[in-house]
């Protein structure tokens, strides 16, 4: 973060299928948020699930919306915050176990879980971008939320870590280093979608959210204020554009001019079944061609075949998938809808059926500065960057893996200097 006099200024980044945002936030003294820059332009270079397809594509994209953003601001971007999704993206618990030899629960036993959960359970295939603590036990006594400056001798967190493919983020920070950037963090696109739309209440009481993009649908779930689950799947609105693509025969820019303007996943039941999309003034045709027409009742009935399927697969999921189950049933409860596919009408409807649960559509909490086009549930990952931007010299700085420069150089230097048997020779001895 930069500082001038006494405001605070950074930087996010919202890398999606479609489109990447980026925003300079600026933080006056009483730590409210603005937006002061603005830099939004269409993705290029990601493909199928959401991962990167070339580098050299998506450099352009980044580098276009960041300077968009950096000449409304007036000043340069060097640190960002950004998301990240993707197929590879799940949850996972694990047990980690300290000695606290019968002193008090300090700060640094609490980073020095987060440390190890960070360090212990990345390897070749995935590294862990995310601790959080679910719950904590002290010499068998369960049911702790905070342990500090509690007495014991073993501290033992249960933890959700999330983890990512190592390819895959290696990809993310080898294209933003060649934009000339040094990432300060890097957040679940499924987290930063439910920090901008939950209240406080639905954290605490139990909440599931689906962030319904264009190439991937993110879960998270939410218990006692804390995200307990998250999980990324390879489908979204994508799907339904292909549908009505390929069924009418029209380009994919057109498709989903289509499901923008008339998409519904049920159709009026007053209107007569005959009712028709002309579609000579949508489509960009040469002058030969002539007017084409789309029955509303069959597009309605495609997104709603894709649309029943894709959160049925997600029911299913959540009834069979051990961790997921765990999670799901724990925090039963309301389901919120963000994202730009929550926008298609009928959807809180058909998922309200399907889960049995009440649901609602959700957008961003609007902060100062904020343009009214990004008053939109397709908006949501990127307000959610910019609130925990807000946060994160607070409380949950230990629950992110740095990934700046130095964090990673004192991350080698630890390891090389026998860091965690040193550590917890001092700590028990001294």
């Amino acid at each position: 973060m930069a500082k001038a006099s006494n405001k605070t200024y950074f930087a996010v980044l919202d890398i999606g299928s479609s489109k990447i945002v980026c925003l300079n936030i600026e933080i006056d003294c009483l730590g409210a948020a603005k937006v002061i820059g603005v830099g939004h332009q269409l993705a290029k270079g990601i493909g199928n699930d959401g991962v990167i397809a070339d580098v050299k594509a998506l450099e352009e994209s980044v580098i276009s919306a960041v300077s968009m953003a950096e000449k409304a601001a007036g000043y340069d971007i060097e640190n960002i915050l950004v998301n990240f999704s993707g197929n590879k993206l799940r949850s996972k618990y694990q047990e980690i176990e300290i000695d606290i030899s019968g002193g008090e629960v300090t700060d640094k036993d609490v980073e020095r879980i987060n440390e190890l959960a960070f360090d212990n359970y990345t390897n070749h295939d995935v590294e862990v971008v995310q601790v959080v603590p679910i719950n904590y036990a002290i010499d068998g006594i369960n049911g702790i939320s905070n342990p500090r400056y509690m007495c014991g001798k073993k501290l033992v967190a249960q933890l959700n870590l999330v983890a990512l493919a190592q390819s895959a983020l290696h990809n993310l920070l080898n294209c933003l280093a060649r934009c000339h950037l040094n990432v300060s963090g890097i957040l679940p696109s499924s987290y930063a979608s439910a920090l901008a739309v939950l209240s406080y209440e639905e954290m605490q009481n139990g909440v599931t959210v689906f962030d319904i993009g264009e190439g991937n649908t993110n879960l998270a779930i939410f218990h006692e204020g804390k995200m307990i689950y998250t999980a990324s799947f390879p489908f979204a609105g994508k799907l339904l554009t292909r549908d009505i693509q390929q069924i009418f025969s029209l380009s994919r820019s057109d498709a989903e001019r289509v499901k923008a303007l008339y998409g519904s996943v049920f159709f009026d039941g007053t209107s007569n079944s005959r009712d028709t999309i002309d579609l000579f003034d949508m489509i960009r045709a040469d002058e030969s061609s002539s007017s084409q027409y789309i029955q509303k009742h069959k597009l309605s009935e495609i997104i709603y075949e894709r649309s029943q399927e894709i959160f049925s697969y997600l029911h299913k999921f959540l009834q069979n998938d051990r961790d997921a189950k765990y999670a799901y049933q724990k925090a039963y409860g309301n389901i919120v809808l963000t994202g730009g596919g929550a926008n298609l009408l009928g959807i809180a409807e058909l998922v309200k059926d399907i889960f049995g649960v009440r649901t609602r559509i959700a957008k961003p909490k609007e902060i100062a500065g904020m343009p009214d086009e990004h008053k939109d549930a397709q908006f949501s990952t990127i307000y959610g960057l910019v609130k925990h931007g807000v946060q994160q010299q607070k409380n949950l700085a230990g629950e992110f893996k740095d990934f700046s420069n130095k964090r990673l150089f004192l991350g080698k230097l630890k390891k090389f200097c026998y860091y965690p048997q040193v550590s917890d020779f001092l700590r028990k001895y001294f």
